[in-house]
C-alpha cells in the first residue's frame, strides 16, 4: 500500500495530536483526519508514561505509602533554645543600675580645653556590682544586697551593655567650638587619652600640653598606639544650643577575680572606651582695641548618662533597677542661656 500524500497543514496536526509516537503509524496509511484525532485521543488515554506503578488491572496510578516528613534541623534546635533560656530565666538576675551625673567646661582665652568622659574602668565596673540582689531561702520575703566585687573565687558576671550619652549645652554668653572623639582602648592600659596626651606632647612637638592650640591627639603615636579614635562630631554650639553622643559597649563577660591581680584600668576584654571632649572658644576682638584678635573664653555644661544592664545567678528570677542621681543643688536661681540678640554688645562667659 502506497503512503498517501499529506499536506503539510495535516502533518502539522498529526504531529500535535500524537507527539510523532510509533502506535499512531499505521495510521498514515489511508486514515482521514478525523479517524486520526479519533486515534490519538484513544492513545493518549491509554498511555502510561514510563516509572509511574499502576496497580493490577487498574488504571490509577498506585499510591505509595505515606512517609512522615522528619522536622528540620533548625526548629529542634530552637526548641531546644527555648527550653533552655526557660531554665536560665527561672534563676538569672537582672540588674539595670543607672548613674547620672552633670559637670562643666570651661576654656580661657587662647586655649583650648581636654576632658574626658568613660563608663566602663575597672573601678566603675565593680562599682556596679554593688548593688546587686540575691534570693535568701532562709529569708524569702526579703532580697539580699551583695557585692558581686568581692571575694577571691572565680565567678563571671555577664554585661549585656554598658552605654553612655552625654548632653552638652552651651548656657553661657559666648559661641563655643565643640570636637567630641570616640576613644576605644587597643591595649590594656591605665594611661587615660589626656594622660596620653600630655605625656606626648613634649618629646613630639615645641608645645607644653594639649591645652595648646593647633594640635589633635592623631598627631602623636603614644595616643594612637593606645587608642583607636573617631570623631563623632565636631560643631559650633550658640548659646542655647545642645549636642549628644551615646554609645553602647556591648556583651562582655567580666571575672572580678581577675580584675583583683589584673588592675589595669582600661581593659579591651571589657571594651573599654572613653569619649575625648576637646572645647575652645571662636575667633573674637578686644571691647575697646579694635585691632586684638584672638580666641575668646568658652563654656558648656555637660549631663553624663550611664547606664548598665548585669545579668547574674541570683537563685531565682530578679529584676531590680538602681538609679543614683548626682544633682547639684542650686544655691541661687539656676542659669539657663538662650541665644543673644545680634548687636554689638560685650558678652563674657559669665
Amino acid at each position: 500500500m502506497t503512503q498517501p500524500y499529506w499536506s503539510r497543514q495535516a502533518r502539522a496536526q498529526y504531529y500535535a495530536l500524537t507527539g510523532g509516537r510509533k502506535y499512531a503509524k499505521p495510521l498514515l496509511y489511508g486514515a482521514g483526519i478525523g479517524a486520526l484525532a479519533s486515534a490519538a485521543y484513544g492513545a493518549s488515554k491509554s498511555y502510561k508514561p514510563y516509572g509511574v506503578r499502576y496497580a493490577a488491572g487498574s488504571k490509577k496510578p498506585k499510591r505509595s505509602k505515606y512517609k512522615r516528613q522528619k522536622k528540620p534541623p533548625l526548629v529542634s534546635i530552637n526548641k531546644k533554645l527555648k527550653k533552655l533560656a526557660r531554665t536560665s530565666d527561672a534563676s538569672t538576675g537582672n540588674l539595670t543600675y543607672r548613674s547620672n551625673t552633670t559637670h562643666n567646661i570651661i576654656c580661657p582665652e587662647n586655649e583650648q580645653i581636654a576632658t574626658e568622659f568613660g563608663p566602663n574602668t575597672v573601678n566603675q565596673i565593680e562599682s556596679s556590682l554593688q548593688y546587686c540582689k540575691f534570693f535568701n531561702p532562709s529569708v524569702p520575703g526579703t532580697l539580699t544586697t551583695a557585692n558581686l566585687s568581692t571575694g577571691n573565687y572565680q565567678r563571671d558576671v555577664l554585661f549585656n551593655n554598658i552605654s553612655q550619652k552625654l548632653v552638652f549645652r552651651n548656657n553661657y554668653n559666648v559661641p563655643c567650638e565643640l570636637t567630641v572623639y570616640l576613644c576605644k582602648v587597643k591595649d590594656d592600659t591605665s594611661q587615660g587619652v589626656v594622660t596620653a596626651w600630655d605625656a606626648a606632647v613634649p618629646d613630639a612637638s615645641n608645645l607644653t600640653d594639649s591645652t595648646d592650640l593647633n594640635q589633635y591627639p592623631s598627631d602623636y603615636h603614644l595616643v594612637t598606639d593606645l587608642w583607636n579614635l573617631t570623631k563623632k562630631c565636631e560643631v559650633i554650639l550658640q548659646p542655647g544650643d545642645m549636642k549628644q553622643v551615646n554609645h553602647a559597649s556591648g556583651q562582655f563577660s567580666y571575672d572580678p577575680a581577675t580584675a583583683d591581680v589584673h588592675t589595669t584600668s582600661y581593659q579591651k576584654e571589657n571594651k573599654a572606651y572613653v569619649w575625648l571632649v576637646v572645647l575652645k572658644g571662636v575667633i573674637a576682638h578686644d571691647s575697646s582695641v579694635g585691632t586684638e584678635q584672638g580666641l575668646g573664653g568658652a563654656g558648656v555644661d555637660v549631663e553624663s548618662r550611664i547606664v548598665y544592664n548585669i545579668e547574674y545567678n541570683a537563685g531565682t528570677n530578679i529584676k531590680y533597677t538602681q538609679v543614683n542621681n548626682t544633682y547639684d543643688a542650686f544655691t541661687n536661681v539656676p542659669q539657663v542661656s538662650n541665644k543673644p540678640a545680634c548687636d554689638n554688645q560685650t558678652y563674657q562667659i559669665a
